[in-house]
């Protein structure tokens, strides 16, 4: 195989890690703002119901556990099935397409991580 730079093939875990770092990220702060969007609503008065905040609560463990390496593969499961619902959810409101596009790449950067693994810095990591 021809390569500009062979020897960047050797950084495999660490961009993994980053990658894995900043999906975990992406749900920790989705996951809060849903939380805190759900306690505004019903501070107001509106009743969001269970289902709310447990779609909030999961997003918020899934960027955990992508956060700290642990049940890597499960995580991006559950990522990539909330990203599926996200999208849904924002294409049928037709209101910002620069969103459904994040939802697209965190899909697709879960289902690497599925493949690829937890990289460094985890408690998945293989010995």
């Amino acid at each position: 195989m021809m390569s500009l730079f062979p020897a960047l093939f050797s950084f495999t875990l660490p961009v993994i890690f980053l990658l894995r770092f900043t999906v975990g990220i992406f749900f920790l702060m989705f996951g809060m703002r849903l939380l805190q969007a759900a306690r505004v609503a019903y501070a107001h008065g509106v009743f969001v119901g269970i289902v709310g905040y447990l779609y909030g609560l999961t997003k918020l463990t899934v960027g955990l556990l992508l956060l700290m390496g642990a049940y890597t593969q499960l995580a991006a499961i559950f990522g990539m099935f909330l990203t599926i619902l996200t999208y849904l959810q924002e294409s049928s409101s037709r209101s910002n397409s620069s969103a459904e596009q994040v939802q697209i790449l965190l899909f697709i950067i879960c289902l690497s991580l599925l493949f690829l693994g937890p990289g460094l810095f985890s408690f998945d990591i293989p010995l």
